[in-house]
């Protein structure tokens, strides 16, 4: 019936249009039959699916943009929508970081102290601490025993190298030497007092620092007087300097004194 060698195209459009066979391109002819064919109930279905309540004003020639008039419409409407989502989104993401914080959404978010401020000292705070310090341990330019059972000390109660050597029986110092140990010393033994997690007034402070500056930066670690002071319980912790009293098991009379006066210090409150 049909020649096997014949395209299948060129078969169609022999069958459906002998006429047109000979002047155009069969599969050009059947697609643009189809797309003829098709092309109002494509449109149709369009108007129907996407446009349906716009159905009776495009007939009234009022309705003629479509989709591209409904989106540049609301364009600006949809944009406004993401930015609300946008910022509620954080605005919960703060309220959740913030929230412990926080009583109401009106509530300022409070401060919270710096424990490392209680390392630094003021200028005035480091020349009252200087002439508290210096009034206990007094200036010796030779180096010396304290007590039976102490290291050797020399200056303003400095125990370490004196330029990279250790301290020896007949080593003497100046004064300016001296001082200069002791600004070492200081800053030295005082930076652990950023473990108190509490604001401390400038008497406590410079209690502290006597303390520490006499009994070395570890002294604080782990220690009850830092745990109740880290409590809050200021009267608690100035009731532990008087456990310092003790060398090797004996109480000596010299610290008796030193605690007693860092602890009157500690408990005056600030002028």
């Amino acid at each position: 019936m049909f020649d096997q060698s014949e395209d299948k195209w060129e078969r169609r459009a022999r069958i459906l249009y002998p006429t047109m066979k000979d002047k155009e391109d069969p599969k050009e002819i059947i697609k643009n039959k189809l797309v003829e064919a098709l092309a109002p109930g494509i449109k149709q279905l369009r108007e129907d699916i996407l446009y349906p309540t716009m159905k009776s004003k495009k007939e009234e020639g009022i309705f003629t943009g479509g989709a591209a008039d409904i989106c540049k419409e609301n364009k600006k409407y949809i944009e406004n929508l993401k930015e609300i989502s946008i910022l509620k989104k954080y605005e919960r993401n703060q309220l959740a970081k913030f929230g412990k914080y926080l009583d109401n959404e009106s509530k300022e978010t409070p401060i919270l102290w710096d424990s490392s401020n209680n390392a630094k000292f003021s200028d005035e705070e480091l020349k009252r601490a200087r002439k508290f310090i210096h009034g206990i341990e007094k200036f010796r330019e030779d180096a010396y025993y304290p007590t039976p059972n102490d290291k050797l000390t020399i200056g303003y109660g400095h125990t370490g190298l004196v330029d990279g050597k250790p301290i020896k029986l007949g080593m003497k110092i100046t004064e300016e030497k001296a001082e200069e140990l002791y600004r070492k010393d200081f800053e030295t033994h005082t930076a652990p007092l950023k473990q108190v997690e509490v604001p401390l007034t400038n008497n406590q402070k410079i209690a502290l620092a006597s303390f520490v500056y006499n009994l070395g930066p570890n002294i604080l670690k782990d220690s009850d007087l830092l745990k109740k002071l880290n409590k809050g319980d200021y009267e608690g912790a100035a009731d532990e300097f008087d456990r310092y009293i003790y060398q090797k098991g004996k109480v000596l009379k010299g610290l008796v004194i030193r605690r007693k006066r860092e602890k009157e210090l500690f408990l005056t409150p600030d002028n």
